[in-house]
């Protein structure tokens, strides 16, 4: 027998909590992807993505950028701390030549884990190998894309990387 609530569920005779899987469960397994401990959450982030979505051209290589978690990220939804369920909804956005993708996002959830069945797995077809790859980690907030909150940034300079 379980005890669920909206996002956990606890086993009443071994006492295992375990807590909604982030963003979705898998399409392909939903009855056996709904529900993670947190070790099989961190365990699974670490699996082999299943789709690598393709973004932009150029035909001198291509860039490999999987996002598998954060960790610690601030609390921009409520920063005061009185409304105990709502934290922020991470997700991150990459900048390279002349594309812009961003994985899914997972809400409320400050150490977020993104699985490898969602999108987190990009391929940039690299056209000049001296380009800047910006990643931005924003907190979502309804609206345009100027409404979402920025969390962290950094730019990798690809002429830093041996071929």
């Amino acid at each position: 027998p379980l005890i669920s609530w909206n996002k956990i569920t606890k086993s009443l005779t071994t006492g295992e909590v375990k807590f909604m899987t982030k963003p979705y469960p898998d399409p392909q397994n939903v009855e056996g992807t709904n529900f993670f401990s947190k070790e099989e959450i961190s365990s699974k982030c670490l699996e082999p993505s299943h789709r690598w979505f393709s973004s932009g051209s150029g035909s001198r290589g291509v860039l490999r950028v999987e996002v598998l978690s954060c960790n610690n990220l601030p609390n921009l939804d409520n920063p005061t701390g009185l409304n105990q369920g709502d934290v922020s909804d991470p997700f991150v956005a990459m900048i390279f030549e002349d594309v812009m993708v961003r994985t899914d996002v997972i809400h409320d959830e400050l150490s977020p884990r993104w699985m490898p069945w969602c999108n987190r797995a990009f391929k940039f077809p690299i056209s000049h190998p001296s380009n800047l790859l910006f990643l931005g980690v924003f907190d979502y907030d309804r609206g345009p894309l100027v409404s979402h909150d920025p969390i962290g940034r950094i730019v990798i300079d690809l002429s830093n990387f041996k071929t």
